[in-house]
């Protein structure tokens, strides 16, 4: 799969959200400016207490300049629910696939933590090739970070507000959750009313056969599908060994 998007298309895709969401990039214009060298993640080592997840968060921090506070967060949710010994492919959500797909199989070895770092990695590497404006990065990233939360057994069980719900859509109420708490704490952060919409709606169309035509879902997507390509190709390399 090309990393590299139709650029006409893109760019229309990119203007009409950024029209539309002129609100939210004002509200995030008086963030105040970090600078790369001087972030600090206060009481991580009270809040995290596996490296890994530290590591995984450094990155963000440095490839994003907004939404740190939320950032530190979904890290801490993630090491709290212990996202290292999920699995990133399950049964529960995909019998199907499992039933008429062996490369699934293959992947429920990868854990969600690795895999949604994964597309986090993809996604940072879409914006390097298109040269995504910042705005854009940030965004993507976060998107990147929820999009499988649902897969999660812990926040399965808290955000489960449907019968037979879908994983994506659990993962949409927990970051609609998640991102009020914030946008109730302090506005500041960049974090408004329709922003959380936004974010609830990509991740409810996600997996969805029936999608809107909208840029940072095209992104998620896509990085997903890149992640999931390079898991399996390392996958059959190790067994080849």
């Amino acid at each position: 799969m090309s990393d590299k998007l139709d650029p006409l298309k893109f760019w229309q895709q990119l203007q009409g959200t950024i029209v539309l969401h002129d609100a939210i990039f004002a509200t995030r214009k008086k963030l105040i400016k970090k600078n790369k060298n001087s972030i600090k993640i206060e009481n991580s080592d009270k809040k995290m207490n596996t490296a890994i997840y530290h590591k995984g968060l450094t990155v963000v921090l440095e490839a994003t300049k907004s939404f740190h506070i939320l950032f530190e967060r979904l890290f801490i949710d993630m090491d709290k629910n212990d996202f290292l010994h999920t699995a990133s492919v399950s049964q529960a959500y995909d019998t199907h696939l499992f039933e008429y797909n062996n490369r699934y199989k293959l992947l429920s070895s990868i854990d969600l933590y690795t895999h949604t770092m994964n597309v986090v990695n993809e996604t940072i590497k879409l914006a390097e090739i298109n040269k995504f404006p910042q705005q854009v990065v940030d965004i993507a990233i976060i998107l990147a970070i929820l999009h499988d939360f649902g897969k999660n057994q812990s926040i399965a069980k808290e955000f489960s507000f449907e019968k037979d719900i879908k994983h994506h859509k659990i993962s949409a109420n927990y970051a609609k959750h998640i991102m009020f708490e914030q946008y109730l704490k302090d506005e500041k952060h960049g974090i408004t009313k329709e922003f959380i919409e936004m974010i609830y709606s990509i991740l409810r169309a996600h997996h969805e056969q029936e999608r809107n035509n909208n840029m940072f879902l095209e992104i998620l997507i896509h990085a997903d599908q890149n992640a999931r390509e390079k898991e399996l190709f390392e996958i059959l390399k190790n067994k080849k060994k």
